[in-house]
């Protein structure tokens, strides 16, 4: 019997998340609509729901699963996200498991095939290291380094397109907390541009 409640909740749990989802599709396809009172009910909707982690949870994986929505919808999410969590109240009310989640969805689409998409993967995980001031950055950073040298010339770029943005936005962070590694990686960049 404890299965079988387990079970029963579990699948409630699934069904709420895949309604939860459906809804802020919904919202981001409403809002490229081009009716401006539709678009305005649309983003006081996402205004409502910014501090909502459900609902920054919907639109990085809306983001992150491109085979399923179309391109200007999933950078449509990205974006609204980012601004989301450029918001550092916001990103600091989120659960730590939540937060965790929602960088490891963004990393998945760091080898897209659409350029626009590896970029807002950039500007996204900008937002977030600036925010943590990278505290515990230095394993993503060697990932991204490795990247530099995938096969996959797209990880190639997403990966350049991220560290560019992590230099841009975080760079004396970087280098105050890992000073021998922003070495290492800067020499990589300036051998792989030279290249």
């Amino acid at each position: 019997a404890a299965s079988s409640t387990a079970s029963t909740t579990m699948n409630s749990a699934r069904g709420a998340a895949k309604k939860a989802l459906q809804e802020v599709l919904d919202l981001l396809k409403a809002s490229q609509k081009p009716d401006s009172s539709v678009q305005r009910n649309v983003y006081q909707k996402f205004e409502e729901l910014r501090t909502h982690s459900e609902f920054n949870q919907c639109l990085a994986y809306i983001f992150a699963n491109g085979s399923r929505v179309d391109n200007n919808t999933r950078r449509q999410a990205g974006l609204i996200l980012r601004g989301n969590l450029a918001d550092s109240k916001v990103y600091i009310n989120m659960p730590a498991n939540v937060r965790s989640q929602v960088k490891e969805t963004i990393l998945r689409s760091i080898g897209d095939s659409q350029k626009q998409i590896r970029k807002t993967v950039g500007s996204i995980l900008a937002t977030i290291a600036a925010l943590e001031e990278c505290d515990g950055w230095q394993s993503l950073l060697m990932m991204l380094v490795q990247n530099l040298d995938n096969p996959n010339s797209n990880v190639q770029d997403g990966a350049m397109l991220v560290l560019e943005a992590l230099l841009e936005d975080c760079r004396a962070d970087l280098e105050k907390r890992y000073p021998k590694d922003m070495q290492r990686i800067i020499a990589k960049l300036v051998t792989k541009v030279v290249s």
